[in-house]
């Protein structure tokens, strides 16, 4: 399982690599709270709530609560 997701990441990449950057598109899972641009669902939260970054690709973002869902805008 794990080899061939591997080669099909490999196709993925190799794809988006001849791509231009305007019209390649995540093909991955989404994960809840992700970031737009990396799409890493690790957030860092520093005491100046209610601002978290994302540690990949350093982006700002705001908590949002919605109706018991959170959401980062």
């Amino acid at each position: 399982m794990a080899i061939e997701r591997a080669k099909q990441l490999g196709r993925n990449v190799a794809q988006a690599m001849n791509m231009p950057i305007e019209e390649v598109k995540y093909l991955g899972e989404e994960a809840g709270v992700d970031c737009p641009l990396c799409h890493c669902n690790v957030l860092l939260v520093p005491e100046n709530l209610p601002y978290i970054y994302y540690p990949i690709c350093a982006i700002r973002g705001t908590i949002v609560v919605d109706k018991d869902k959170m959401r980062v805008d």
